[in-house]
């Protein structure tokens, strides 16, 4: 075989065979952009350069089946020295441009079967909307000769009920026409001649069959279409219709791509490096630093501005949309070919703050098989910055939010949030923001070093700053010092008594190498991350360290790896500070979105539905791809858990038992409760809800509006005193025995008065020998026919609170309940099952102050809590604590006596 080009005398590229390449059929004769010499176009395979010039990059090689459709050499001097390939099946329908400045790091880049394109999104209209993809009156004719000019008479024909397109459409990895009920479609498949100068028609033509119709060639990738309605159609009407074009290439937008990797090799292989936009006339280059790998990648990146730099290693990540701008000084930073490093997941979106200095120092973050599909991260010291096998979407409603006194952040704990303060430090995990009140606080346990003979001796420190600390001791009477260092982070100035000052201290690194010495010292400073210091009396008159000694001082400072973690329907109340490791545990919280990870294209055969979820998917080209998207699997769910979406939407929800037995269907609803009692999983479907025919083109953009979401609802409890009202296992039946004839005193002059106390004679009234564990808010109380019930909310010490109130039902950790009958007639304990009183209430594991106390303290224990257990005593002692079942401990200031009081049998308390 001959050669495949030749090389004109202007330096062009010209075809001397028929080119099958992957930006279109190439006929021969075809002239193409300009080289250098053969070296930089392979003669082998069907490699071609559409347009541009190369031939002053000698770095540029081009060879396999690579295409680009016009490459742009720019004029600034760049490194020529190194290698930038193209290879395999990579396919660049548009304007490119790669340049490794020579001012910068040379750095080589090897682009393999990779795609790289502005893909377009665009609404078809008329060319006054300058968004929109350009169309005019008329139609293209089907039957002209193959190789007719689309701007040739014979291929132009006047037509009342057509509409045609005037820009070429370019065919990129899923190029589609959107057709609207009630229009039709015509395809008409094209090549250049000449390029770009003489655009001609295939002789090919195809209609489309659907209405999301994918547009496919195995020799042509670029083409024309018509759109059609009788009696007519105008390109006014046909934008208000909703047509569109989806995922045309740009051909003539310039990608600007600059490798800059501090390593010094940039990779693309297999990757998909995508710029979507709904806007045609979009003018702007789009300028992209690179600094890393993106291997086996599919990348979006946003067009809202110029300059992105999408920098990391991306490797078999099946769709990265990456949208951080980073600031120029970035393009300086050692690490940034490690800014994001992500695997094997089928989305990740980092949000638009997640970079901050001390992240990006630490080398980024690093997602490993992880679905993120909106996350906020900063700097974790305590546990790093790796985050694997976690997916995001169960916890990203309250992300950037504050909430008691902390910014909450993506955690490494799925379904939950990492609280940090406003120094970059992890003081805690929540589930949710209802976890805490407002003014709770959760923070690290704290340490206290006590400044005894085994860190204090006799002598001081001399000014250093180049060597170890331990060269810079010296002997001195009037001084004692620490013989070791302690970290500064977390660390908290001594209190010393009034004639005593630290003379000096001494900032360390980390090798404890003297970085900065001051005097007279009134704070400690983090900027170094260790310290010595010494000591002095006020009148600098002799001291010995055992005096020093005896004076019992400490430095507190933190211990961060040890931090408080409230789960699903935990509660830490008004009042209350937890530090240290303490978990409160309630029953599992789920709220879960569902992003376009989840979804495609398509609806479902509701004839084949109960054969399976995947039997049941209709083929693509179907009639609901364009206004349907479906769960790609099923997902797991619980009975009672609520499926909901916003305004604007509807779903339908397909229900199956753990066998795979097919359970029914919600039909379309905005919010739906999962019913079914033996449901395991779940497949949906969503559309738009103002199409009341059920059509309506719904595109990626809508999925985030729709906010399709899985809400695990909490278990509710219930005290009930009938049999009858008995609706789950787990219903605590209060019978007889748990009565007693009387009634209770109340009002505001008893209140801080115990349950004893309380109790009063009464032989019309009956009441609970002792008060049951219920958390009161959203709580419900009821009773049959011709009785009444009251009820009386206490503390942990069975203490009365009145006048009640919702920041009293809050640290509410029991109640009474007292019973009478309508007519006031006599009762007693054995007509308590006629009564039919029930309480229903949320279990919650809780932390809440006492009654006379606005503060609570927790630190240095232990603490593990479940079920529906509430802690209300001050604890500063080492020890180990478990709270279980309905267990309630409290502790009376002025008594000092310890209550552990619970409404039934399964209570668990190990005490330190």
């Amino acid at each position: 075989m001959g050669k495949k080009y030749s090389i004109n005398s202007a330096g062009f590229i010209v075809a001397e065979r028929d080119v099958y390449s992957l930006g279109g059929f190439i006929p021969k004769g075809n002239i193409g952009g300009k080289v250098a010499s053969e070296e930089q176009l392979s003669q082998d395979g069907e490699c071609w350069l559409a347009g541009g010039d190369i031939s002053s990059r000698p770095d540029i090689r081009i060879k396999d089946n690579a295409f680009i459709g016009n490459f742009y050499p720019g004029s600034n001097p760049v490194h020529t020295d190194g290698v930038t390939e193209f290879s395999g099946n990579t396919k660049i329908p548009g304007q490119i441009s790669i340049r490794a400045f020579s001012a910068d790091a040379k750095c080589d880049m090897i682009v393999r079967d990779s795609f790289i394109g502005i893909f377009m999104d665009c609404v078809c209209g008329p060319a006054t909307n300058t968004k929109a993809f350009p169309f005019e009156q008329g139609r293209f004719n089907q039957d002209a000769s193959k190789g007719t000019l689309f701007t040739s008479a014979t291929m132009r024909v006047d037509a009342e009920n057509f509409v045609r397109n005037t820009a070429v459409l370019r065919i990129g990895k899923d190029t589609r026409i959107y057709v609207p009920p009630g229009f039709n479609a015509r395809i008409y498949w094209a090549y250049y001649t000449d390029s770009p100068s003489g655009f001609a028609y295939a002789g090919e033509s195809e209609t489309a069959t659907s209405t999301l119709y994918k547009l496919s060639h195995p020799i042509y990738n670029t083409c024309m279409v018509a759109y059609a309605r009788n009696p007519t159609l105008t390109p006014a009407e046909l934008e208000t219709s909703g047509a569109r074009v989806i995922g045309h290439i740009s051909g003539s937008l310039l990608m600007d791509l600059r490798p800059e990797s501090v390593s010094g090799v940039y990779v693309m292989d297999g990757s998909e490096f995508i710029m979507p936009t709904d806007n045609f006339a979009l003018a702007t280059t789009q300028l992209r630093f690179l600094a890393g790998g993106l291997i086996n990648t599919t990348m979006y990146t946003k067009t809202d501005r110029q300059d992105y730099k999408p920098y990391g290693t991306f490797r078999n990540v099946e769709r990265l949309e990456y949208i951080q701008y980073l600031a120029d000084i970035h393009r300086g930073n050692a690490n940034r070919d490690h800014y994001i490093v992500a695997s094997d997941s089928p989305l990740v979106r980092i949000s638009e703050s997640f970079v901050s200095g001390p992240l990006v120092n630490a080398r980024g973050v690093t997602l490993r098989r992880c679905i993120v599909p909106k996350a906020s991260f900063t700097h974790n010291k305590v546990l790093g910055n790796t985050y694997e096998d976690i997916d995001f979407s169960y916890a990203q409603e309250h992300i950037g939010k504050t909430v008691a006194g902390r910014t909450l952040y993506s955690s490494h704990m799925q379904g939950h949030y990492d609280m940090f303060s406003s120094g970059g430090e992890l003081t805690g995990v929540i589930n949710r923001p209802e976890n805490l009140d407002d003014t709770a606080r959760l923070t690290e346990a704290h340490v206290y070093t006590q400044l005894d003979g085994d860190i204090i001796e006799q002598g001081g420190y001399s000014t250093g700053s180049s060597g170890s600390y331990e060269i810079y001791k010296i002997n001195d009477p009037n001084r004692v010092r620490m013989k070791t260092p302690l970290t500064t982070r977390g660390a908290v100035f001594p209190a010393l008594p009034s004639n005593y000052r630290m003379k000096a201290i001494l900032y360390l690194d980390d090798n404890f190498i003297s970085k900065s010495y001051e005097t007279d010292v009134t704070e400690l400073k983090n900027e170094y991350p260790y310290f010595v210091a010494s000591f002095r009396k006020e009148d600098d008159s002799a001291i010995t360290a055992k005096e020093f000694i005896s004076k019992g001082l400490f430095i507190q400072g933190s211990d961060y790896t040890k931090y408080p973690i409230i789960s699903g329907s935990g509660y830490v109340g008004a009042g209350v500070t937890v530090r240290g490791d303490v978990q409160v545990t309630g029953q599992e919280y789920e709220k879960r979105y569902f992003d376009i990870n989840k979804w495609e294209k398509g609806g479902i055969n509701e004839s084949l539905i109960p054969q399976g979820w995947e039997a049941g998917k209709n083929p693509p080209g179907g009639s609901t791809d364009a206004d349907r998207r479906r769960f790609k699997e099923v997902i797991p769910v619980e009975p009672g858990a609520v499926i909901s979406c916003n305004p604007g939407y509807w779903f339908n929800c397909y229900v199956y038992a753990f066998d795979g037995t097919y359970l029914g269907t919600s039909n379309w609803s905005q919010a739906w409760a999962i019913t079914p009692s033996r449901a395991s999983f779940i497949g949906v479907i969503l559309k738009k809800s103002e199409a009341a025919s059920g059509t309506g083109y719904i595109e990626d953009s809508d999925i985030p509006l729709a906010e399709a979401r899985y809400v695990k609802a909490f278990k509710r409890l219930r005290y009930i005193t009938n049999e009858l009202d008995r609706r789950d296992p787990s219903d605590i039946l209060l019978g007889p025995d748990y009565w007693e004839q009387g009634s209770m005193a109340s009002g505001e002059e008893n209140a801080g008065k115990t349950y004893e106390e309380l109790k009063t004679v009464y032989t019309k009234a009956i009441r609970l020998k002792r008060p049951i564990n219920v958390f009161m808010p959203g709580q419900s109380t009821g009773q049959g026919a011709g009785f009444n019930v009251s009820r009386q909310v206490f503390d942990a010490l069975t203490k009365l609170y009145s006048p009640v109130s919702d920041a009293v039902y809050a640290k509410t950790a029991l109640i009474t309940l007292v019973i009478v009958k309508s007519d006031a007639s006599e009762m007693s304990p054995n007509e308590a099952p006629d009564s039919r009183v029930y309480v229903e209430f949320k279990p919650s594991p809780r932390i809440v102050v006492p009654y006379g106390s606005a503060t609570l303290n927790i630190s240095r224990v232990k603490i593990r809590m479940y079920d529906n257990a509430v802690l209300s005593r001050n604890f500063n002692q080492e020890g180990s604590i478990t709270l279980q079942g309905n267990a309630v401990m409290g502790y009376d200031f002025d008594s000092g006596a310890c209550l552990c009081s619970n409404g039934h049998d399964d209570a668990i308390i190990k005490l330190p």
